[in-house]
Parts: C-alpha cells; structure tokens; sequence
C-alpha cells in the first residue's frame, strides 16, 4: 500500500507558467538578449534554473549567474504569486489524507521559494513537508531532491510514488526504483511518459492510479 505521496510542484500542483514566463522575460531583457519564444519557453519548466537559462535561453555562461539573479528579482517580488492551483489538487490529497496516505512536495524550485507559495495560496497545511533545492544550487536535480526527502522522512521506496508532468520526473523516480505518475493537465506531454507507471488527465484520476500500485 503507498503511504506517501511526493508531488512536483510546478506544472502539477501549481500553473506557475505566467510568473515564470514574466521573470524570464525581465531577466532576458535587462540583459538585452532575445526572448525565445512561447514554445521555447516551455522547455524551461522542469529543469533546474541555470539549465533553462543555459540551453533553453541560450544565456552566454558568463552570463548565466546574472540572468538567474535577475530572474529572482522578478520572481521574489510577485511573480512566485501569479500561479493558480490546478482544480481537483486540493480535494485529491484531502480525499488520499483520509485514508492515511502522507504528502511532500519535492521540487527544483528552491525550497524558500515553494514554502512561501504554498502559503499565499493555502496549501501548507495540505503537505507533510516541503523539499527542493536551496539558493546556493544545492539539491538542484530532481533526483538529489528526492534522495534528501526519502532520508529525512525515512521513507519505505516501497511505499512511495512521485507525481509529475515533466521526463525529469520519471527519471529522478526511476533512479530510486520509485513508481511516477505523469500528469496531463501540465507542462509535458505523452512522449515524456514511456516509462512511467501511469498517465493521469485529472487529479482525481490520482486516487485510482495510487489504489492500483
């Protein structure tokens, strides 16, 4: 029986594309360097930051520090907070709560950066704990997040699926033997999710697919 949950925050529990697309944006143009465009764009969710910039922005490496910087200046001024919850998260987790099943978040995302969204939209008391990387870029994989979050909760592999709409997902999950859930409703498609265990379309297509491992 699975007994925790470990959620992807952006493009998963959060659209968080239009504060994303702004502080690249201000980023890019304070550096006076083109916008790639909306398509482009999409590649950067998902990575780590400094991958975004690198190979989806095309940032010059002597650069790349600068652009990330500017980037949170947009972003811990207002752009964190121009996401909206995806319908159906909320009610999902509360529903597998009932039975037992714990909720952690594990993101790219710094993990300062997830704890303050999650409160401005009300969530914080829906999770068990918060997991991503930190400013400095420690924990900036997928995977070295997840490592960090097992460890500290003292989780059972087992026991445990990872829920996401990215390949970075489906990959970080494969390294710990850990089942992952590709969502549809985010920023990844089909192709992302050869291997992954189950493709949902809702949230609420969660319960069943958690019931079924």
């Amino acid at each position: 029986m699975i007994e925790a949950v470990l959620w992807d925050l952006d493009g998963t529990v959060l659209d968080s594309k239009p504060g994303v697309f702004r502080s690249i944006e201000f980023a890019l143009q304070s550096l006076n360097l083109p916008i790639p465009d909306e398509t482009t764009r999409n590649a950067f969710l998902g990575p780590p930051i400094d991958q975004g910039f690198r190979f989806v922005c095309n940032v010059p490496e002597e650069r790349v520090a600068q652009a990330i910087d500017l980037y949170r200046q947009y972003y811990n001024a207002g752009g964190k907070f121009e996401a909206a919850i995806y319908p159906g998260v909320e009610e999902t987790v509360r529903a597998l709560k009932q039975i037992g099943v714990r909720h952690y978040i594990t993101t790219s995302k710094p993990r300062v950066f997830a704890e303050q969204i999650l409160a401005h939209f009300g969530l914080s008391s829906l999770f068990d704990g918060v997991y991503g990387s930190e400013l400095d870029g420690t924990r900036s994989s997928k995977s070295a997040v997840l490592e960090y979050c097992i460890a500290c909760e003292k989780l059972d592999k087992n026991a445990i699926v990872l829920v996401g709409d990215r390949s970075f997902d489906v990959k970080g999950a494969a390294k710990f033997g850990i089942p992952c859930i590709g969502v549809l409703y985010g920023y990844g498609d089909v192709s992302e999710f050869e291997t992954a265990f189950r493709v949902i379309e809702t949230p609420d297509q969660l319960i069943t697919a958690v019931a079924s491992i």
